[in-house]
């Protein structure tokens, strides 16, 4: 059996407890505070890949 070389042992894991342990955001739909981009508006940001070769193959 092959040990792992990078072990989290409990003394240097310590000091990210309160990150490790904490809630994902997007669980908790509260502090979102923008609404959720339109499939439009996500296609703009997209639209330059067009210029490809092959990206409209990809995407079908």
């Amino acid at each position: 059996m092959v040990k792992n070389p990078v072990s989290l042992d409990a003394k240097a894991t310590h000091g990210y407890d309160d990150i490790l342990h904490t809630e994902y955001p997007l669980k908790n739909r509260d502090i979102i505070k923008h609404p959720k981009m339109t499939i439009e508006d996500r296609a703009k940001i997209f639209a330059p890949f067009a210029a490809l070769k092959g990206y409209e193959e990809a995407i079908a």
